[in-house]
């Protein structure tokens, strides 16, 4: 954690001459949070960012003019969004109109807080805002808290994620904006902050980490649903497999596919051929539930994830609960009941597969080539002993055929009730 000086200043490095200690001003942009400073030294104007999410990993200091830049090789990719994001303080002289993008909600604060802890949980990628808000239980539950037993959390999200913040955080900022938006500046954000920071006498800054032992969260305090129970997975003769789809994370098998769906974005053509990759797709996946049945005749199999086409294809043989965006709170728990008594889910890298994993057994992750460094950030399973990891976690390469796939989860299936019953033989 950081603690913010009442004046809201920051020390920073100059990435120009490296002159150390030169004191940044905060600014809250969103997605980062950055310290304009000036350097006494070599004169240069330039932002440093504070840790929290990927600039944790990624620190990045560069001249307002992008000249000078210190980031290491792997996050320069990240100077651009602080670039864009200082230069909405530098055009509309650091006073951005008040927007009406930001409310707080489920507020149990008073007018007046000695001491609170602020968890920013801004990304436009949905799976590093849900890791942040992960943070509020590292927060809750950490041994600090023994010694400052009073100090709130207040987290800031986006909307999408209001509905997962738990009940022992004491107040939500919450930012009226589709995350994708979130690669650049918020408007009006800069000042709504510190205008609500003046209730308070000190303000810590969480590092807001996304990488982290899974095992440690329990995240049924942000679903509000239980985990599927390992020992009734051989119970009954049902068993239940989710599809999680999404339109724009396609399950394309070969480098041609994927040559032509790049070359129909890059072309401005992928609006006149969505519904046709659509119903590639759908094809696709009710070839999967053919085979399914094939070995178990009474599996059920539901599909869910966002669309925006009436185009199905799955009636009679699979349940679909997909729904159009923007998805309603309660549409987003019947889901997650859903995912917690599937025995599989399955997806494509990229597909939301984040709740849908750390609520259910088991999954089949489907990994595009580029994502093979990517693979495990998509998934949250979590069980405690490295075999049911591994037996119940698989990951298959997208070009594995819709027969291959359901041979894979048609193992699992068979294979780890022979795992539980001598387990339970082992006593």
């Amino acid at each position: 954690m950081i603690h913010l000086s009442s004046d809201l200043t920051y020390p920073t490095q100059c990435p120009a001459c490296g002159t150390i200690e030169v004191t940044g001003q905060v600014r809250f942009a969103g997605a980062v949070t950055i310290a304009r400073a000036n350097c006494p030294v070599c004169g240069i104007a330039f932002y440093q960012t504070l840790p929290n999410g990927q600039f944790n990993r990624f620190p990045i200091a560069v001249s307002t003019d992008g000249r000078a830049v210190r980031a290491a090789r792997r996050g320069r990719w990240l100077v651009k969004l602080v670039m864009n994001c200082g230069a909405v303080f530098e055009n509309e002289g650091n006073r951005p109109a008040l927007a009406q993008t930001c409310s707080i909600i489920n507020s149990t604060l008073g007018t007046s807080v000695p001491d609170v802890l602020l968890l920013f949980c801004l990304d436009d990628c949905y799976g590093h805002a849900l890791m942040m808000l992960f943070n509020a239980q590292r927060h809750y539950e950490q041994p600090q808290r023994r010694t400052v037993p009073n100090r709130p959390i207040i987290a800031v999200v986006p909307r999408a994620l209001a509905w997962l913040v738990p009940d022992y955080v004491a107040e939500t900022w919450v930012v009226d904006q589709p995350i994708a938006s979130l690669d650049r500046a918020v408007s009006g954000f800069d000042r709504f902050v510190k205008q609500q920071l003046k209730r308070f006498g000190t303000v810590w800054f969480s590092k807001g980490h996304i990488h982290f032992d899974h095992r440690t969260t329990r995240f049924a305090d942000f679903t509000r649903t239980r985990k599927f129970e390992l020992p009734q997975f051989d119970q009954g003769v049902t068993r239940h497999i989710t599809f999680v789809l999404r339109e724009d994370r396609l399950w394309l098998r070969s480098g041609s596919e994927r040559w032509l769906y790049r070359a129909c974005q890059r072309l401005g053509f992928l609006p006149k051929t969505h519904a046709l990759w659509v119903r590639w797709q759908v094809h696709r996946y009710r070839q999967l539930a053919n085979h399914l049945r094939q070995t178990y005749p009474t599996c059920q199999i539901t599909i869910t994830g966002l669309t925006n086409s009436r185009i199905t294809g799955f009636d009679g043989l699979i349940d679909d609960r997909r729904q159009p965006a923007p998805l309603p709170t309660e549409q987003e728990r019947t889901w997650c009941a859903q995912y917690a008594r599937s025995h599989v889910v399955v997806g494509v890298h990229g597909s939301g597969m984040l709740l849908p994993t750390s609520l259910a057994a088991g999954f089949v992750n489907l990994l595009p080539p580029d994502k093979l460094p990517h693979y495990a950030e998509d998934v949250l399973l979590a069980h405690e002993n490295p075999i049911h990891q591994t037996l119940l976690g698989r990951f298959l390469p997208t070009s594995a055929s819709p027969r291959q796939v359901a041979a894979l989860i048609a193992s699992m299936l068979t294979e780890f009730p022979v795992w539980l019953a001598e387990e339970r033989e082992r006593g």
